[in-house]
């Protein structure tokens, strides 16, 4: 977003998916980045560690208490995708989560549930924010 020089647009783009400052947008759409990143380029999700924190921004309305690494790891990936996908049409952010809660129990196995147990406690969203 840093390249649109037109600040009407930044305007009506961050609006589009309910924002109405400067600062977290931007931040998000850097996590999307690296995920695409990282799947483009063949590296491991599941141990992803962003390398600039998930701002709380719009999560801290809905999210309460601890969530430990929540705003460094796969999980925030996670909420910031669902998030930008319950602003498309449809109902692309409750399918999203169900899509990987069911992903999640098909690929079920104790041999990987070490390393990405985590992700069955992702504090899903049950609507647009």
């Amino acid at each position: 977003m840093d390249s649109l020089k037109d600040s009407e647009t930044k305007k009506e783009i961050y609006a589009f998916y309910g924002f109405r400052d400067d600062a977290s947008f931007p931040n998000y759409i850097d996590v999307i980045r690296q995920l695409r990143n990282n799947c483009a380029h063949g590296h491991s999700l599941y141990d992803l560690k962003l390398y600039k924190s998930l701002r709380a921004g719009k999560f801290k309305t809905v999210l309460k208490g601890d969530h430990g690494d929540l705003w460094s790891n796969l999980n925030g990936v996670l909420l910031v995708m669902q998030y930008f996908l319950f602003y498309l049409p449809g109902n692309k952010g409750v399918q999203f989560m169900k899509d990987v809660k069911h992903l999640m129990n098909v690929h079920r196995k104790e041999d990987i549930m070490d390393i990405m147990g985590y992700l069955n406690d992702v504090p899903w969203l049950d609507k647009k924010l």
